[in-house]
């Protein structure tokens, strides 16, 4: 659904301003605060947050955090991005 929200902006921006640079201009200034939104979340829920967290606690992995906490970690990760396996294969 996101993606056909995506495509729709983009069609409009082109029967609004032609194919001219201001079309892709117009989209850009539309996606770029979801992009930029998502960019930063991602700090919050994904690798970053794994090192992050070792930083703060020791050199020492698994006395910093454990698997589960990490896969948690991954999981959230996948979650807020969309990935899913089964669309890959």
């Amino acid at each position: 659904m996101e993606e056909m929200k995506h495509h729709k902006q983009l069609y409009i921006s082109f029967i609004q301003h032609g194919l001219i640079n201001k079309s892709f201009q117009s989209y850009e200034n539309i996606r770029r605060p979801e992009t930029n939104d998502f960019v930063l979340s991602a700090r919050d829920y994904g690798p970053d947050k794994i090192v992050r967290i070792i930083d703060e606690r020791s050199p020492y992995l698994f006395d910093i955090i454990s698997s589960n906490e990490i896969e948690n970690i991954i999981f959230n990760s996948k979650q807020m991005s969309g990935w899913n396996v089964q669309i890959i294969k």
